[in-house]
């Protein structure tokens, strides 16, 4: 018979999203120094400076937004997990 340590199992889930509220927070940081580069219009003049400007709004952008909303269901998962596992707990103190 296997047995599920669920006091365990709560630490890790705690510590995970931790570290994925810290990866939230840094990737914010990341796409806000991104748009401030984007809006350095008068910096990057030409079309070497378009390009670069451009390169960063339709890529890096879109990708950090994929990325933030990934980690996000990935949370959210998480407490599910946490959810379930504290029904299966309550359940095996009822009998």
């Amino acid at each position: 018979m296997k047995i599920l340590h669920v006091r365990d199992l709560y630490h890790a889930i705690d510590g995970a999203r931790q570290s994925i509220d810290e990866k939230r927070r840094q990737l914010q940081q990341i796409r806000q120094s991104i748009r401030q580069f984007i809006s350095l219009g008068h910096a990057f003049t030409g079309e070497g400076g378009d390009a670069i400007r451009n390169y960063y709004a339709d890529c890096h952008i879109p990708f950090l937004t994929y990325l933030e909303q990934f980690l996000a269901d990935f949370q959210h998962t998480l407490t599910q997990i946490k959810q379930a596992a504290a029904s299966l707990e309550s359940h095996e103190h009822e009998k």
